[in-house]
């Protein structure tokens, strides 16, 4: 079962912004989990299968790319988009990133409208011009 797009995201600025911004966009639930415990409690719900996972890596009890290697393994959440949404720009980080199976990699800006203008592009992309198996 579906149940929307999920962010993991401690900062709660931009939690709000990517909620909202989201929200313009699509009729999906967001769903917003602020630490690596929430989402790896989440996640083992099998039924639990978002439609696209934004993580951040610096979080809260766990580290990002520890929860993008541990969710991959769910059988649920194989064909997941995941996207690292992270301030972080640290080539080993990326690198690590789409060893462990991230779809994509994405800097998240520090200012208020370029974070905006990100979000509206990983949704257009992942919702209107990639093929998909939920589009």
């Amino acid at each position: 079962m579906t149940c929307g797009i999920v962010s993991v995201e401690d900062n709660k600025t931009d939690a709000l912004v990517i909620k909202r911004t989201l929200r313009e966009m699509t009729s999906e639930d967001i769903i917003v989990l602020e630490n690596g415990e929430d989402a790896l409690d989440f996640f083992k719900n099998d039924n639990n299968t978002p439609l696209l996972i934004l993580m951040d890596i610096n979080i809260p009890f766990g580290n990002g790319l520890e929860i993008l290697e541990e969710i991959r393994a769910y059988q649920h959440l194989k064909a997941v988009p995941i996207i690292m949404f992270s301030s972080s720009k640290l080539d080993e980080e990326i690198k690590k990133a789409y060893s462990l199976g991230a779809n994509s990699y994405v800097a998240k800006p520090s200012d208020h409208d370029s974070l905006e203008d990100a979000i509206r592009h990983i949704y257009r992309y992942w919702f209107k011009i990639s093929k998909t198996s939920f589009n």
